[in-house]
């Protein structure tokens, strides 16, 4: 590998393209100050597993780990790059999606990892001239490879499928579902009508449910499969069978436990995790794109 300590973001939406496959070739080649010189202060960078790197001075620290594995080759990698949202002039675009594939070998005498078949999804913003990433993920759409593998060798192609399905339907704008409106309960006579924005979970209670807001729970005559029947395609998911959860006060995943922001942990089966790990990443990215529309 060349010296790249004069590396710099690329400055115009033409040069993103070269400037992403020159970042990610560095970093396979562990040199690792061209992706960090090209992140933005709040990047998100997917890792192993369930592991989300959060934030510049994090992904410096993990970098900066030593992690025996051997150095790859980037190979026949093709890129696409689009402003957003769609049909904006890519010299105005101030958001940008970088998404492709590209194949990866061992370097030297290593021997050869076949089935390394990666898909790349990066997210920029223009920042003072320049084209910073804030969202980083590439993922391995096969599993054949498991213990020696780091990011982004080893990873499930479940979260890159869930975020280029967001991209698709809402044409490179990543805009989130629609907000539900109040929800009403009635049961013997009695109604009850719920605003889910306050709502920071619903909880099981045997045949019925509890309702769980800043500072107080409110019990509901329903079961929880009704509430979560209610709020279909909203901005909550059944992430155990006993709890329903609103991803505006979900903080992160964390091992096998949900961390909400008024510091409660939801429990989090095996089974459900992957697909917990990624509607967490696509309801962050949705959010992140939206408040700069």
């Amino acid at each position: 590998m060349s010296d790249l300590r004069s590396f710099e973001p690329a400055r115009s939406f033409d040069g993103i393209a070269g400037t992403v496959h020159a970042a990610l070739d560095a970093y396979y080649h562990k040199n690792y100050l061209p992706l960090l010189r090209t992140a933005d202060d709040d990047v998100m960078f997917i890792g192993a597993g369930p592991d989300v790197v959060r934030g510049k001075r994090e992904l410096t620290w993990a970098c900066g780990q030593d992690i025996p594995t051997p150095s790859f080759h980037m190979k026949n990698a093709y890129f696409d790059v689009r402003p957003m949202p769609a049909g904006v002039d890519p010299d105005e675009a101030e958001l940008a999606v970088v998404t492709g594939f590209y194949d990866l070998f061992s370097e030297g005498d290593k021997p050869m990892l076949t089935a390394v078949h990666q898909r790349l999804t990066v997210l920029l913003r223009r920042k003072e001239g320049v084209w910073m990433s804030f969202y980083v993920h590439s993922s391995n759409e096969w599993s054949e490879l498991v213990d020696d593998e780091v990011f982004p060798v080893q990873i499930s192609s479940q979260t890159y499928q869930y975020v280029r399905r967001i991209i698709e339907q809402s044409e490179y704008g990543l805009v989130s579902g629609p907000r539900p409106g109040p929800v009403v309960i009635e049961s013997k006579g009695t109604v009850q009508t719920v605003d889910p924005g306050e709502l920071i979970y619903v909880r099981a209670t045997a045949k019925t449910c509890e309702a769980h807001m800043a500072g107080r729970t409110v019990p509901l005559p329903c079961s929880i499969s009704k509430m979560a029947a209610e709020l279909e395609g909203s901005q909550f998911m059944r992430v155990h069978r006993s709890y329903l959860v609103n991803a505006d006060y979900v903080r992160g995943l964390e091992g096998d436990e949900l961390a909400l922001k008024d510091g409660e942990r939801i429990p989090v089966p095996v089974r459900r995790r992957a697909e917990v790990r990624d509607w967490v990443i696509a309801t962050a990215v949705g959010r992140e794109a939206g408040s700069r529309d």
